[in-house]
């Protein structure tokens, strides 16, 4: 605090900190090798995107200050496009830069990154590529390639009309402008996508196929609350071309409304604005990650930017013609031809201005202060004392002073923490009672070595209990005497997510250890299956050798199941989650498992919830059949096994001692025996994958794992309470999906039901009975057919008996296609949906030609029938 007693010497440092501010400090930084960067450019380097690219990159790479040297070439693709002309521009890269070493090469829009993506590897081996303006970008594009990334072009249909929705609020049609090309028509199949759903108030329409003439006139008639929205605009139907900035002027001064664009060029020629491509801001996204790269950051570390490249861009003209206020603009937006303003081109100015009298202002106040602080220090200091143990006892932290260990005061969480009142302790050695007794002595030395380091060490309470703690330590000076004041701060919370942690890791570890050597260990197995398979089918039956393959195909198969177990724990497998009414196979488990148990173990069931998770369905069925099973191999002499389904709700102070856990509601799934029990030193290596207190040959290890493995895949947590000789109890947390409908819901009543009668073909007659259930839990009345002969003939005799057909499209005698025919002829109006697992064998518009109305691929999900059938029939 000696500014406040020397107040010059505080107003010495206030001019040297403002002075700071405009001499510069810094030293040129030592002079490096130059490095070579590539700008290849798709297009003539004096289109306006191509220039706003270039000054993108100089400003973000800034090549003089950096040591680096930029080169620059045009494709200029929109006039030369031949494969004879990239041959001949291939050659003339090798031939130019058959000298220099690339350290980055930057590219803009699709050609040159065609181009890149073909004559890389051969021009500039392992040169890393930063692209920009690419458009119909996929990840897939990548495959192969190593050190490619860059910003996508996307446009942002959405987040245009979204502002334009929000700026004018009575809007009732959004009118969207684009040619009939393959580009604009490519546009306005993207942004129908992009605004469906945008609001139901809201009309969409697109113009149609005129003549620009025609256009012009439509678009002037537009309603009051009318939004135009500029897509992109090459041609008009007579063939009549016209460029970026021209369409915009074209469009606007005959629009009565306003106008929203996408594209940059289109801004500053009437029309309003919008979330454009921008060129400028593609250049400077590629830019900044070819820096990252310079820098050296790996590549394969830098995503491709998909979003976040586009830019509001609003023209203040417009906003003006249209007095819109500038506060409904996003923050971040740029608003062009804004007339001067002094305090605009000079606001930083101004303010550091600012700043400096407010600054000097305050240094008048402060002094004036500080000179009556300073009469009033004496009163000030007499309720310091009072002050002290107010901020004492509002910190989080036990607070203890002592002197060489004598205790002289303690705040309220030091007495909370610790279990005693204030007159218990006072001029007592303090360390024995609050010090576990092994501890004392590390603790004594550092009192008396006067060791300010934090540490840790083992608490005490009044009641003889111990808990891990951490203590921080500093000199003072208290009421004339030279004390110790320690913060002690309990770590039993932090300890124990510590161990939750190094728990979780390890098994993430493990699993992605097993899951490795799982993925390879399925490939041998397809051999050995396999080859056996062809050898059995080889040789002849009951023989010695036939005997032989078969011991060997059977273990292969019980191989692959451990493998199977193996990627489940390692969560590899790819099961598709849907909303799973956890109840319903809880009461199939229990059916099955009441088969299977002896009889001296009785099976309790508590189902006093009904709410959905999302999961697969199979997942939890293991889940239980582990957890079960487990309980009935601790109950060998018999017991009770009791399986409660609850909803619970945890609060943020159980998902702050559970890693991984989120505050909310849950199902909780409590699978508890009355068997052995677990006893203490092996509690924590229960959920280790191949762990186990079974005899050789009763147990992979894997059962516990692959539980821990599947409830972590649904963000949910496994825990254990046991205690050896009173049995065992495993609560397991999934969260509940919709909450607030979710209780007594049925699974099925998620999808759309019906009750028409369906008729079902399928050669196979597995998926026949497995169809034909799932189309009965959905209120269907199914009849199913192995022959599609037979189903022709049934369908014949009575056709207006079935509302509905589904059948496979490859089956003997007569194809689904064939069938769909012949029951087409009998009755032209029946509905059909082909179910097929091959696309290539028919397309959509063949299928609607023949008069099929939809079909479904194989496998057959049961969300994609349920909506597929309701589709059709309504």
């Amino acid at each position: 605090m000696i500014f406040f007693r020397k107040p010059h010497v505080f107003i010495a440092l206030l001019c040297l900190i403002l002075f700071s501010q405009v001499v510069s400090s810094g030293a040129e930084d030592s002079f490096h090798q130059v490095r070579h960067v590539l700008l290849l450019n798709s297009y003539h380097e004096r289109m306006t995107w191509v220039e706003n690219i270039g000054k993108s990159v100089e400003e973000v790479l800034q090549p003089d200050k950096n040591n680096l040297s930029l080169h620059i070439e045009n494709m200029d693709s929109k006039l030369f496009f031949s494969p004879e002309y990239f041959g001949i521009f291939r050659d003339y890269l090798r031939v130019k830069y058959q000298d220099i070493d690339f350290s980055l090469i930057l590219s803009s829009d699709n050609n040159g990154y065609d181009f890149l993506r073909t004559h890389r590897d051969t021009l500039f081996p392992d040169v890393p590529v930063s692209f920009c303006g690419v458009n119909d970008f996929e990840q897939s594009q990548l495959i192969g390639l190593e050190h490619f990334t860059g910003a996508a072009e996307i446009f942002s249909a959405r987040q245009t009309a979204d502002i334009a929705l929000k700026i004018h609020p009575k809007t009732t049609e959004i009118f969207i402008i684009n040619d009939y090309l393959k580009t604009g028509r490519a546009w306005a199949r993207d942004i129908d996508i992009k605004l469906k759903g945008i609001s139901p108030k809201v009309r969409i329409r697109h113009s149609d196929n005129l003549s620009f003439a025609q256009l012009q006139e439509e678009i002037s008639n537009l309603s009051s609350t009318t939004v135009v929205l500029l897509g992109v605009y090459f041609a008009d139907r007579d063939g009549l071309y016209f460029t970026y900035e021209k369409i915009g002027v074209l469009i606007s001064e005959v629009s009565q409304v306003p106008v929203y664009c996408l594209l940059e060029f289109n801004i500053g020629q009437g029309v309003v604005g919008g979330r454009v491509i921008s060129g400028a801001y593609q250049g400077k996204a590629m830019a900044e990650i070819g820096m990252a790269i310079l820098n050296g950051e790996e590549v394969e570390s830098l995503p491709v930017r998909i979003e976040g490249n586009n830019r509001y861009v609003f023209d203040y003209i417009q906003l003006e013609r249209f007095s819109i206020d500038e506060s409904l603009l996003p923050p971040d937006s740029l608003i062009l031809n804004r007339p001067y303003s002094f305090y605009q081109e000079h606001k930083s100015q101004v303010w550091m201005v600012v700043c400096f009298i407010i600054t000097l202002l305050a240094t008048i106040c402060w002094l004036i202060v500080n000179i009556q602080q300073r009469k009033h220090a004496e009163i000030a200091l007499q309720g310091s004392e009072k002050r002290f143990r107010q901020l004492a006892n509002a910190t989080w932290e036990a607070i203890v002073v002592h002197d060489d260990g004598i205790f002289f005061h303690g705040n309220e969480p030091f007495y909370s923490l610790f279990g005693y009142k204030p007159d218990e302790l006072h001029g007592r050695h303090i360390l024995p009672l609050i010090i576990q007794s092994e501890q004392i002595g590390e603790v004594s030395r550092r009192v008396q070595n006067n060791n300010l380091e934090p540490y840790e060490s083992v608490g005490l309470n009044a009641s003889g209990q111990t808990f891990p703690i951490e203590i921080r330590v500093r000199e003072m000076e208290y009421e004339g005497r030279d004390v110790r004041m320690a913060a002690i701060r309990d770590l039993s919370g932090r300890k124990h997510m510590e161990q939750r942690m190094a728990q979780s890791q390890k098994l993430e570890a493990m699993g992605t250890l097993a899951g490795g050597i799982a993925h390879d260990f399925n490939n041998i197995l397809s051999a050995i299956i396999g080859y056996c398979e062809l050898s059995l089918m080889s040789c002849e039956k009951n023989t010695k050798i036939s005997d032989n393959l078969g011991e060997i195909l059977k273990a292969g198969n019980r191989a692959k199941e451990l493998v199977r177990q193996i990627l489940t724990f390692a969560r590899n497998s790819d099961a598709e989650k849907a909303p799973i009414q956890v109840s319903l196979v809880v009461l199939e488990v229990l059916k099955l498992l009441r088969a299977s148990l002896p009889t001296s173990i009785d099976i309790e069931k508590r189902i006093n919830s009904n709410a959905a998770v999302l999961a697969d369905t199979t997942n939890i069925h293991q889940i239980l059949m582990n957890l079960c099973t487990n309980g009935a191999r601790a109950m060998k002499d018999g017991g009770v096994l009791t399986v409660t389904l609850d909803t619970v709700d945890l609060d943020q102070n159980f998902a702050s001692h559970h890693f991984g856990v989120v505050a909310g509601q849950y199902l909780q799934l409590t699978v508890a025996d009355t068997g052995v029990g677990i006893p203490p030193e092996i509690i924590n290596k229960i959920f280790d994958p191949f762990f186990t207190t079974q005899k050789k040959g009763e147990g992979t290890g894997l059962g516990l794992s692959v539980v821990h493995g599947i409830v972590q895949d649904c963000q949910g947590l496994t825990t254990v309470d046991s205690e050896p000789g009173k049995g065992c109890e495993f609560n397991v947390y999934l969260p509940i999906i919709d909450a607030a409908n979710s209780n007594g819901a049925n699974i099925a009543e998620l999808l759309p039901v019906g009750n028409e009668r369906i008729l079902l073909v399928d050669d196979e007659q597995m998926l026949v009975n497995m169809m034909s259930e799932v189309l009965t839990n959905l209120g269907y009345e199914v009849s199913g057919f192995i022959n599609s002969i037979d189903a022709l003939h049934v369908f014949s005799k009575n056709p207006d008996r079935f509302d509905l057909v589904i059948t496979d499209m490859t089956m003997p005698l007569m194809t689904g296609e064939n069938l769909a025919a012949e029951m087409l002829k009998i009755r032209p109006d029946l509905p059909i949906i082909l179910n097929t697992g091959y696309t290539e064998q028919i397309t959509e518009a063949e299928v609607l030609q023949k008069g099929i109305k939809s079909f479904v691929m194989k496998p057959v999900v049961m969300s994609t029938l349920a909506k597929t059938i309701r589709e059709v029939l309504d």
